[in-house]
């Protein structure tokens, strides 16, 4: 709730200082040419070309200093980013785009360091992370999937990262490293929220890209473990073992974890043409945890969440309401369209 409340109130900043803004950009786009010393003081726009002869970019000044909305642009013609100055230095709102148009970065500068919540977006125009600065230093980051879906979220401390938690596509949480000063101590959890995996490790390099390193070999390094076929052994009666179905035709249509003769861990579930139609969680022969449904693009349709083979809740990607009276039907009859309905 916390973190909510303040999204609304960096919207609201960043709101109230556009509209602001909109006035002085109305204002400067009848601005003269920065041709004299005289212009420069009283206010005008400075504009840069390329040596083809191409607007590079479009500066406000007043005062001999950069005063305004400020454009620069790609050789295409597109802009590149649009941001507010006063007095010389960055402040207000801050756009930055792709180069195909559509936008890539946004926040807010406050006396030239940026303040408050920046959202950086994929060319499809869902969130890609939320960062989060108190006067110029970092705090925290969400990092979504192009789904939608967050995938990790990370802190620092006195701008050093310092925890990391990475997500399952069913929110759960998947894995944590958090630093301990001489150690990074980092746990993995399964869908039921139970450690599957502890450690302490050392790393020379804090940065965000090395903590994904190392989930990721550690995930391989897990993964390994599992990869014994359980044909290859005289039962399923042993842990990490793998067994999978095939059609007529040769195709791989399901995958499942066994141990103890019993389902335990993911089962994937293939369509005909090899792509993932489901991933459901078994624990001692029984969904428990999430069962997640896909479209034939790979983008998620629907999440149930399982208890002992119960349907107890369920989220649609688009946020569509779903009901107690929902779930009820669902434990009746799976509706694989309902979010879509």
């Amino acid at each position: 709730m916390k973190f909510l409340n303040y999204i609304f109130l960096s919207f609201t900043i960043l709101m109230s200082l556009t509209a602001n803004a909109i006035v002085d950009e109305k204002e400067e786009m009848s601005l003269p040419s920065c041709s004299s010393k005289d212009k420069m003081i009283s206010g005008c726009y400075a504009r840069v070309y390329n040596k083809n002869g191409i607007l590079k970019g479009k500066y406000a000044y007043k005062n001999e200093e950069l005063n305004g909305y400020s454009y620069e642009y790609y050789e295409n013609g597109k802009l590149m980013s649009k941001k507010h100055y006063e007095k010389g230095v960055l402040h207000g709102p801050s756009f930055i785009y792709y180069k195909s148009g559509e936008l890539k970065q946004e926040g807010v500068n406050f006396h030239g360091k940026l303040n408050g919540l920046v959202f950086e977006y994929f060319h499809n125009k869902n969130v890609k992370s939320i960062i989060k600065y108190n006067q110029g230093v970092i705090k925290n980051v969400k990092i979504y999937k192009q789904d939608g879906v967050i995938y990790a979220s990370v802190a620092f401390k006195d701008g050093n990262l310092y925890k990391f938690e990475s997500y399952y596509p069913s929110f759960a949480l998947q894995s944590t490293i958090i630093d301990k000063g001489e150690h990074f101590d980092i746990v993995l959890y399964n869908l039921l929220g139970e450690v599957i995996y502890e450690n302490a490790v050392k790393m020379e390099n804090k940065s965000l890209n090395s903590f994904f390193k190392l989930l990721h070999k550690i995930e391989d390094k897990d993964l390994e473990k599992k990869t014994v076929k359980c044909k290859e052994l005289e039962d399923k009666n042993q842990d990490g073992c793998i067994d999978e179905i095939y059609s007529q035709d040769g195709v791989k249509v399901q995958e499942t974890e066994y141990k103890y003769n019993l389902p335990n861990g993911e089962s994937i579930n293939y369509t005909k043409e090899g792509k993932i139609f489901s991933r459901d969680h078994y624990k001692d022969g029984k969904l428990n945890g999430s069962s997640i449904y896909y479209d034939k693009d790979g983008n998620i349709r629907i999440i149930f969440i399982y208890k002992d083979n119960s349907i107890i809740d369920a989220k649609c990607m688009n946020k569509k309401r779903i009901t107690s009276r929902d779930i009820f039907k669902f434990n009746r009859v799976i509706n694989l369209d309902f979010c879509y309905e």
